[in-house]
């Protein structure tokens, strides 16, 4: 499974844990301060990807909202 998420995700550790004991790859955002970044274009790619994601839901939202 593959996780995408924000930049409060942003403990190596945890990303570690995710994956060795539950097979879960998380690819947050990192924090510009962050030591561990992504290779060139990653980071850009997760930003859209997310712009996206957030994007839908928040069209879904405001409909469903609309039919309550």
């Amino acid at each position: 499974m593959i996780v995408i998420g924000d930049k409060l995700f942003n403990d190596s550790d945890e990303e570690d844990w995710l994956w060795q004991d539950r097979h879960i790859l998380l690819l947050p955002l990192r924090k510009v301060n962050q030591h561990n970044q992504w290779p060139d274009g990653v980071q850009q790619t997760l930003g859209w990807l997310r712009h996206g994601i957030e994007t839908v839901f928040s069209v879904l939202t405001n409909t469903l909202d609309d039919h309550v």
